[in-house]
């Protein structure tokens, strides 16, 4: 008798939970489940779109670009120019950082002082804004014989495009073009 009831018992179990032959779906059938309604606490997942690469890099006039990264204007007065450029294009918005290497308020100090452990830190030296009037902006490169700059480039709210830093280079008058 004992037998008996665990044999009813296992099957009733296999019925109830659809493990018995007696159910409409089989367990290798798959079935469809409905979609998660819009004000259920399941958790969503989207994906956005990744921030468009930016190039920010800088020309000077005159001037001659060296191995090393760095400008020689031959002791002249130089205009340094921004480009940004992202996906090919100009950008023409956003803002561009002019920073200098500059270590307690004491500008002039080359790229590399910056570049090490020092008190020297890049500082912000003005700020210019990109439009489509003027994606291209130019500052006066300063009066000093040598001098450290990066710039940086912040995108505007919404623009899709991700901040970038240029290479840091030196301004140097005191070489030959």
């Amino acid at each position: 008798m004992k037998i008996r009831i665990g044999a009813v018992v296992v099957a009733s179990i296999f019925a109830a939970y659809g493990c018995g032959s007696s159910s409409p779906t089989s367990p290798t059938t798959p079935t469809a489940t409905p979609p998660t309604p819009p004000d259920s606490s399941a958790a969503t997942v989207s994906t956005q779109a990744q921030p468009a690469a930016v190039q920010v890099s800088v020309s000077v006039s005159p001037g001659t670009l060296s191995s090393d990264g760095d400008w020689c204007t031959g002791g002249l007065d130089a205009t340094l120019t921004a480009h940004v450029v992202a996906s090919q294009s100009e950008v023409t918005e956003g803002t561009i950082v002019w920073q200098v290497c500059s270590e307690n308020r004491q500008a002039g100090l080359p790229k590399e002082a910056c570049d090490g452990h020092g008190g020297a830190r890049w500082r912000d030296q003005m700020f210019s804004t990109l439009s489509p009037a003027d994606p291209t902006p130019s500052i006066y490169g300063g009066p000093l014989p040598l001098l450290g700059w990066r710039l940086v480039y912040r995108p505007a709210s919404g623009s899709g495009l991700k901040r970038a830093t240029s290479e840091p280079f030196n301004i140097d008058k005191t070489c030959s073009p």
